[in-house]
């Protein structure tokens, strides 16, 4: 039977304190899925994933979000930033795409045209669009998203890893460089999934505070 679960991510206070304040709002939604933190310290209520100190060196946690595929516990998994809500369990709609075969649920993300991976590196960002010969590309958003255990999200992921390492900062244009190299079977669902509100809140930058 395939197991589904949320994971994320809480290194720091800040971190933790939104983590918990998203599992309490998982739990007001009446969602009753297993969820999992990756972390220094345990949260009550969640499974514990030991974050090594060389996850913890990176401090924006970006190192444990591009080794999902290996730290997740779930066969299908919805990964979500510490600082998201959800408010219904329509969250199960990227679950059962999951299910019907698609192998990564993701949105777009609000920047685009113009302010396309406005928060890269201008080198990072110029050798993205130097890969798609364009600058006319659809961003995605890293802080919400569902993926399926399967040989393309390990080749998926194993990408990711590579082209982060290549800069070490943001996670954006590294996953659209990964996707360039390594295709999934992949579903894109409408904004209210991560940030509009409702299923998904997300209150940006407050992991950080």
């Amino acid at each position: 039977m395939t197991q589904r679960g949320i994971v994320t991510i809480a290194q720091g206070e800040p971190a933790r304190q939104q983590a918990l304040a998203a599992y309490n709002a998982l739990r007001r939604a009446g969602s009753k899925m297993p969820m999992a933190v990756i972390g220094d310290v345990p949260l009550a209520g969640t499974q514990h994933i030991y974050m090594t100190d060389d996850y913890v060196s990176d401090p924006g946690a970006r190192k444990a979000k591009v080794n999902l595929d290996t730290l997740s516990p779930f066969d299908h998994t919805l990964y979500m930033d510490a600082d998201t809500r959800v408010v219904t369990d329509e969250i199960q709609v990227g679950f059962d795409m999951l299910a019907d075969g698609w192998q990564f649920v993701i949105t777009p993300n609000t920047h685009q045209g113009d302010e396309i991976l406005w928060h890269v590196g201008e080198a990072e960002r110029l050798e993205t669009f130097a890969m798609f010969g364009t600058r006319e590309i659809l961003a995605l958003s890293g802080g919400v998203f569902w993926f399926a255990k399967c040989a393309e999200l390990t080749a998926f992921f194993a990408a990711w890893r590579e082209e982060w390492g290549l800069y070490r900062e943001q996670d954006q244009a590294a996953l659209l460089r990964a996707m360039r190299q390594s295709p999934v079977n992949a579903w894109l669902l409408g904004r209210a999934f991560n940030g509009g509100g409702s299923p998904i809140k997300h209150l940006y930058g407050w992991a950080r505070r």
